[in-house]
C-alpha cells in the first residue's frame, strides 16, 4: 500500500471537501444516489481523501476532439488543498484531450467494496516541461474536483469483512 505524502488536511479543507461530497450526492441521479448514498457506507471527507491516497493506481479518463475516451492507469494523490496534481506526458493522448477539453473522470477502488470517483477540471500549471530519465517530456496539470462520490467497504454479504473468530 502506498504511503501518502499528505496524511492530514486542515479543518477548512476537510469542511470544503465534505461540502463537495454532499453537493455531489444531492445533485446526482437516482441510481447514483442509491449507489453512493448508503448511510452505512458513506465516507467522510477525511476518510475519502486518506483512502484515495492509500490506493496507488487511479483510472484517469479524458476525452478530446476525437470524441473517443482515453483511459490510463496513473499514480494520483490529493495534495494539502484537496486538489490533484497530475503529470501529463507531452505528445500523448491525454495531453491532446486535456488541451481540447479540461474535464477528467478519475476512479479508485479496492476489492473490499471501496469505490471513489472524482470528476474534475484540469488546468495547466505554469513552467517549463520536464524530461524524465527515459527522455519523455511531461508537464503538470492541477485537477480541481467539481464532483466526488465515494463509499466504504461492504458491511454485509459474502464480501463484507468479518471480525476475527466470526
Amino acid at each position: 500500500m502506498a504511503v501518502s505524502s499528505v496524511s492530514t488536511w486542515s479543518d477548512e479543507v476537510l469542511k470544503g471537501f465534505e461540502g463537495l461530497l454532499e453537493r455531489s450526492l444531492a445533485a446526482a441521479g437516482e441510481v447514483q444516489r442509491t449507489f453512493y448514498g448508503k448511510p452505512e457506507r458513506r465516507l467522510t471527507a477525511a476518510a475519502f481523501l486518506s483512502t484515495w491516497n492509500s490506493i496507488y493506481m487511479c483510472a484517469a479518463t479524458t476525452c478530446g476532439p476525437s470524441m473517443w475516451p482515453h483511459v490510463a492507469g496513473i499514480k494520483l494523490e490529493f495534495d494539502a488543498e484537496a486538489n490533484l496534481p497530475m503529470l501529463v506526458y507531452l505528445g500523448g493522448a491525454r495531453e491532446r484531450d486535456l488541451r481540447a477539453n479540461p474535464r477528467v473522470a478519475l476512479q479508485k477502488h479496492r476489492d473490499d467494496g471501496v469505490v471513489m470517483v472524482v470528476y474534475g477540471r484540469a488546468r495547466w500549471l505554469p513552467g517549463e516541461p520536464s524530461i524524465d530519465k527515459r527522455e519523455r517530456r511531461h508537464a503538470q496539470v492541477l485537477v480541481t474536483p467539481v464532483r466526488a462520490f465515494g463509499m466504504g467497504p461492504y458491511v454485509e454479504g459474502p464480501l463484507a469483512a468479518r471480525a476475527p473468530g466470526a
